[in-house]
């Protein structure tokens, strides 16, 4: 039998699995519905999160959303090349995600 997950593993999957199932409750519940321009418009949000994060980590010597180095761990950003470069296949691979997400809401014409 293993161990109880460290606190912080149990609050990282909490905050970003509650973000998620919010995001589904809404949809779900047709609160709201995607807009054709959501994905493009959330993935700027996220474009402009990143450039502040950024200028957080060179500031502060910082490694948030992996924008300075890769983590130690294996992932998906050893395959995309090293520092600075795997940024630009994460930043292509987050806009297709966007898009895939959306396309389930697009309506035919």
């Amino acid at each position: 039998m293993g161990s109880c997950p460290a606190y912080p593993t149990i609050y990282f999957f909490c905050a970003h699995g509650g973000a998620i199932a919010c995001s589904l409750y809404l949809i779900w519940s047709r609160q709201v519905r995607p807009r054709p321009h959501s994905p493009w418009f959330a993935f700027g949000a996220l474009a402009a999160f990143a450039a502040f994060t950024g200028l957080f980590n060179v500031v502060y010597h910082t490694n948030y959303m992996y924008l300075c180095e890769k983590p130690d761990a294996a992932s998906i950003l050893d395959y995309f090349g090293p520092w600075p470069w795997y940024l630009l296949p994460s930043a292509g691979l987050g806009i297709l995600l966007f898009l895939a997400l959306g396309w389930r809401f697009r309506r035919p014409r």
